[in-house]
């Protein structure tokens, strides 16, 4: 499964010019007209876009949606949003409402990487309708494994379990004692250790709460589907126990106020000095600084599973659904739209996934050698040597158009002597996913109908 390479041939005359509205992004993509991809991608398509930037607003890095919502009701449309974050409650709106085109004639005739990805993700195309059961928008898609737990890991420095003569914790009370042990020990001295971290953009509860009940977290409101009928989470006595647990731990001195105040950055300073024993966060490289370092400190972080509450309960807050993003939505002023659907399908070829990720093929990455292996022990396809330095350099980073199935992922070479992030991330992972719910456990995309979609846009 994932992006296949296919010989390409330019559909355009080299002169046809079409506007697109895309996001600010001064950290990789730069002038979006000069970035090395979009060069390339021009030459690979024959076709010329003029890119019109919005600004970026906000610590999540999404578009300033008010500048765009202006453009929507003035009627001054592009012929195309793309990377732009409409929720899909708006895409159903405005495709309902004629501001976007219906897509799916569109596809059929010249998204041939598109439909391959529809037939590797059954469910993909259903997940990108709109409430009418048109296609309205070509969207990103990532089968990430790591990703479907990041909200609700935790870590415990190894070296520092070692030292003390403790294991990694299987129950809330042992992880309890941990903390206590690790206050009391003390090993950096001074009282300079910290039991526990974590930052003011990181949550608690998608870890911790998952020992009393099936906690399913803000990404699904907290609903959570119960035989057959939509449940609540935190309306339950259990939440109410497990909210105790975490009290509790504030009461022991071991997990400190700050973690509802400390910065990304703040908690980077204190990982880096060899302080933080545990950790609720996303990944190794919010603790200390990922170096490319055997002795590098993010490497003595490994995953705690989750934890057996008092009750038996023991839930990973695994996410079953494909990471979703990043749109290509074409509106009633395109006058060439089929242009624009090949200029998306294009990216997500496989050569063009690889540019736009890492940049410019033998600058930055390399297809894999005979016998070097992924992450799964598979022969590797590419091997990504360094990442581009300089803005503009020919990545689009977050905001491309990505295919990344498992497979993608998988066969990016690793050092099985040196492991690298992606792997050790990869295996913190695995753990979690023995702990998952029932998939029908989890809330499905639920399609409203044009007038509650209106009600759904308009609080987006």
């Amino acid at each position: 499964k994932g992006p296949k390479a296919r010989d390409l041939k330019p559909f355009s005359d080299g002169k046809t010019t079409i506007r697109v509205v895309v996001p600010v992004d001064s950290v990789y993509v730069g002038d979006w007209a000069t970035n090395k991809f979009m060069v390339w991608l021009e030459q690979r398509t024959g076709l010329k876009i003029q890119f019109d930037a919005v600004p970026i607003k906000g610590a999540t890095g999404a578009a300033d949606m008010t500048k765009v919502n202006a453009m929507i009701a003035s009627g001054d449309l592009p012929d195309a949003f793309f990377a732009i974050p409409f929720s899909d409650a708006q895409v159903s709106l405005y495709g309902a409402q004629g501001l976007f085109k219906p897509l799916d004639a569109l596809v059929t005739q010249y998204a041939p990487n598109l439909q391959s990805a529809w037939q590797d993700y059954p469910t993909l195309r259903a997940s990108t309708l709109s409430a009418d059961g048109k296609l309205y928008q070509i969207k990103a898609m990532s089968d990430c494994m790591h990703c479907r737990i990041s909200p609700a890991r935790m870590w415990v420095n190894k070296k520092m379990l070692d030292k003390v003569g403790a294991t990694i914790p299987k129950t809330t009370e042992e992880y309890r004692q941990l903390l206590k042990t690790f206050k009391e020990k003390d090993q950096v001295g001074g009282g300079q250790t910290i039991p526990f971290m974590s930052y003011k953009d990181d949550a608690l509860d998608g870890y911790f709460l998952n020992s009393f009940l099936y906690n399913p977290g803000p990404a699904f409101n907290y609903l959570s589907v119960n035989n057959g009928k939509m449940d609540f989470a935190a309306d339950k006595p259990e939440w109410r126990e497990g909210v105790k647990y975490v009290k509790s731990l504030f009461d022991d001195g071991t997990v400190p106020k700050s973690v509802f105040t400390t910065t990304v950055e703040e908690q980077l300073k204190l990982g880096n000095a060899g302080r933080i024993a545990t950790a609720r966060t996303y990944y190794q490289g919010t603790i200390a600084s990922v170096e490319n370092k055997p002795d590098a400190i993010f490497r003595d972080y490994v995953a705690i599973p989750a934890l057996k509450g008092p009750g038996g309960v023991q839930y990973s807050q695994w996410d079953y659904r494909l990471l979703q993003g990043n749109p290509l939505v074409i509106t009633k002023n395109c006058k060439n739209p089929e242009l624009l659907v090949q200029w998306a399908d294009y990216q997500l070829e496989l050569e063009a996934q690889l540019r736009a990720a890492f940049g410019p093929e033998n600058d930055y990455w390399t297809w894999g050698e005979d016998g070097e292996t992924g992450l799964d022990g598979r022969q590797a396809t590419y091997r990504v040597d360094t990442y581009p330095a300089k803005t503009g350099d020919g990545t689009l980073s977050a905001n491309m158009l990505y295919y990344f199935s498992l497979d993608y992922r998988n066969a990016a070479y690793s050092d099985p002597k040196a492991p690298d992030f992606e792997k050790l991330l990869y295996d913190a992972s695995l753990p979690y996913k023995d702990q998952a719910p029932k998939p029908e456990m989890q809330l499905p995309k639920l399609i409203f109908s044009d007038d509650v979609a209106a009600q759904h846009a308009d609080l987006s």
